[in-house]
């Protein structure tokens, strides 16, 4: 419920706000930045990251990420894409440097953390969002329910 929003918020902020969208140095400070308090919302959060859910990669994410690969390069939108790679590298990082948690975001990276910012980059970018899996999200795995 709405947690999308906030990322595009917060992505559309960092790409204002950073002016070399390839330095990891820059980008990692906004990211401390935003952590802190000190930027974007102020709420101390880098929206996106960190949910249990995600521990664990999803084999469409792989699929996903080609396509929204495809899409940034007839958009001309590389430069983009590889603002949301560098958070999505950088973040997990940042978090687990400040906050001293691991669970959902040291595993992040290794075990293809990239579709949920490859799935708000496509939502931010294309006319025609994906429509969303029965869970409602476009990338997300199913949950899991206790019986």
């Amino acid at each position: 419920g709405g947690a999308n929003i906030k990322v595009i918020e917060m992505m559309d902020n960092i790409s204002a706000n950073i002016s070399d969208w390839k330095d990891d140095a820059e980008v990692r400070n906004y990211l401390e930045k935003i952590l802190q308090g000190d930027a974007f919302d102020r709420a101390g959060l880098i929206y996106g990251f960190g949910h249990a859910v995600y521990s664990i990669s999803d084999p469409r994410e792989r699929i996903f990420k080609a396509f929204v690969s495809q899409l940034a390069a007839e958009k001309g939108m590389l430069d983009e894409l590889g603002l949301y790679e560098k958070v999505e590298k950088l973040a997990p990082e940042v978090i687990a440097a400040k906050r001293h948690i691991y669970k959902g975001v040291s595993s992040f990276r290794k075990n293809g953390g990239f579709c949920r910012h490859s799935t708000f980059f496509f939502l931010h970018t294309s006319a025609h969002p994906p429509e969303p899996t029965p869970c409602g999200h476009p990338c997300s795995p199913p949950q899991s329910r206790s019986l």
